[in-house]
């Protein structure tokens, strides 16, 4: 159940730690990638200042969504998978919202195939930085399917970017089934990405165009895909 902020700052019982403040930097609602919305604020553990860490908030229609988010989270424990600061929580008159506290960012990767970012492509090819983040999300999806999880739907907002660092993580999976995918669906979508926004850029070269088609084929998935980028 959400806990919930009457008045913040004020002190909420979380499933995760005996103790934590939550504080909003402002109410103003953002948005990004369309219909991701979120507020910037900090969270502290106990009484210790200097425990205060930078947050997102992201916000949720509703509790039953938040919370199915973060009881997912919570069966992942790898670095290319987006963890929960704390259980859900509501600040009641602040932000009539449900919310999940998450380590501080501003963007996700859906900002790296926008065919307005010029950081994804450099005399038509792939980026180092571009590469490195994709690499993150093929361990991360590598990850979920060992769990039973896959990305059927995989989207550029299903992935945040960590402020200052170039760190990708998966927060967005769902439980796979027969009526959700396969592990194949995830690494066709990921090469359906990778081609749209090297078409949109104007950048799809012979390498990018086959590497594109030997994902789609399912010759090319998982790890094995992380060298292959290199090539483009």
């Amino acid at each position: 159940m959400a806990e919930v902020i009457t008045d913040a700052p004020l002190s909420v019982k979380t499933k995760a730690v005996d103790m934590l403040e939550c504080y909003l930097i402002d109410a103003d609602v953002k948005r990004m990638d369309d219909d991701l919305k979120y507020c910037q604020g900090s969270i502290r553990y106990g009484f210790d200042i200097s425990s205060s860490i930078k947050t997102t908030f992201l916000l949720f229609e509703d509790n039953r969504s938040a919370q199915d988010t973060v009881d997912k989270l919570n069966l992942m424990n790898h670095p290319s998978i987006m963890r929960s600061l704390g259980d859900v929580i509501c600040f009641d008159q602040h932000l009539p919202n449900h919310v999940l506290p998450f380590p501080y960012f501003d963007t996700t990767y859906a900002d790296y195939l926008d065919k307005k970012s010029n950081k994804t492509f450099e005399f038509k090819r792939f980026t180092p930085e571009f590469i490195q983040l994709t690499s993150q999300v093929v361990h991360g999806m590598s990850a979920l399917q060992e769990k039973g999880f896959c990305c059927p739907n995989l989207e550029g907002k299903d992935i945040f970017k960590e402020n200052n660092c170039i760190s990708a993580k998966i927060w967005h999976f769902c439980i796979c089934t027969g009526c959700t995918g396969d592990k194949h669906t995830d690494w066709r979508r990921l090469g359906q990405l990778l081609k749209k926004t090297a078409v949109d850029h104007k950048c799809l070269t012979i390498e990018i165009e086959d590497l594109c088609t030997k994902i789609n084929k399912g010759i090319l998935e998982g790890y094995a895909l992380i060298l292959s980028l290199f090539e483009c």
